[in-house]
């Protein structure tokens, strides 16, 4: 496994842990560093610098700095170019595809998050396809990540995500006892360090089984049922740190009922409008309508690889985008 090494880099935003590869060099780093702690495409102009030392050459590789394990970095602005030169509009349309996934697979990889995440992947409306989103974000943050991830599936109507993912695991039933040790025992494993939590059979206190989530794994990824009122909607929507709104329209999605950080996925998109933008303050992600896609997915045996490429790039997107606005 390539050598890492765990830096704070401090920026405008505040500090951020990362875990970056030695063997890379400053200059192919810059881009994946900015986009972690500021959201912005434009790193390839960016500095960087050790604490009280001198900007560290772009051609230098990180292993060769003379840093050590827990080095403090400072990331620095460039200055503002002249209005007459174009600024590019987004990471994806400077780069070569290759480039652009690596970068988000970095970017995604790469930031440590210093406690559990709770997601809650919601929309207003049946069929919009919360149960897609929600079971190739959590796939990819296992593929990607070194954190324990969970999707929790909390829609026991529908039961899409228990039978796409765990077709043959028993539904938990937890009214009799709803305590860490029968939700840890309840997870299935389904490889890359994530795990289903079926459907819970009879009425359950979603509160308390998120908690127990949040406790047991780092990352908690939830599958809910349609409209914000639903008990187990309701309760998710109080415990996420972050939610993700899924919706055939971006211009039409709901407000929350909660005041959240979210992200809005615009999913059936045309082809025309696929990109990853932002929509007043709100980043929109898009999904491009994949009919043929969709309906290979709805069968037991989902897997990512079975993902259309333009999905796995949304999703990307999606997490990249949540990792970096998770404390």
């Amino acid at each position: 496994m390539e050598a890492q090494l765990l830096v704070t880099v401090e920026s405008a935003s505040g500090r951020h842990v990362l875990r970056l590869p030695q063997s890379a060099r400053v200059e192919d780093l810059l881009p994946r560093i900015v986009l972690v702690c500021e959201g912005r495409s434009d790193g390839a102009r960016w500095l960087v610098k050790p604490l009280g030392e001198a900007v560290l050459a772009g051609d230098a590789r990180l292993g060769d700095c003379g840093l050590f394990s827990g080095a403090v970095l400072q990331l620095i602005e460039p200055d503002p170019v002249a209005p007459a030169t174009p600024i590019p509009l987004s990471l994806r349309e400077r780069v070569p595809r290759q480039d652009y996934v690596g970068s988000l697979d970095s970017a995604i990889a790469a930031r440590e998050i210093s406690r559990s995440m709770v997601v809650a992947v919601v929309s207003a409306h049946p069929g919009a396809g919360t149960t897609t989103v929600a079971a190739l974000l959590a796939t990819l943050l296992g593929r990607l990540r070194q954190d324990s991830v969970v999707v929790a599936d909390a829609n026991p109507e529908s039961g899409a995500l228990s039978h796409w993912l765990a077709p043959d695991a028993p539904r938990p039933d937890f009214s009799a006892d709803l305590t860490p040790q029968p939700v840890l025992a309840a997870l299935v494993g389904i490889g890359h360090r994530t795990s289903v939590l079926p459907a819970p059979a009879g009425d359950v206190d979603w509160r308390d089984l998120i908690e127990h989530l949040r406790r047991l794994q780092k990352i908690v990824v939830i599958d809910c049922a349609a409209g914000f009122r639903k008990a187990s909607s309701s309760a998710a929507l109080g415990a996420a740190d972050l939610v993700v709104l899924v919706t055939k329209s971006s211009l039409q999605a709901p407000d929350l009922p909660v005041p959240k950080t979210y992200v809005v996925v615009e999913n059936q998109a045309s082809r025309r409008s696929r990109s990853s933008r932002r929509s007043g303050q709100t980043q929109v992600v898009t999904l491009v309508d994949e009919p043929a896609a969709a309906d290979r997915l709805k069968t037991r045996g989902f897997s990512w690889t079975h993902a259309p490429a333009s999905w796995q790039e949304s999703i990307r997107e999606l997490a990249a985008v949540l990792i970096g606005s998770a404390s």
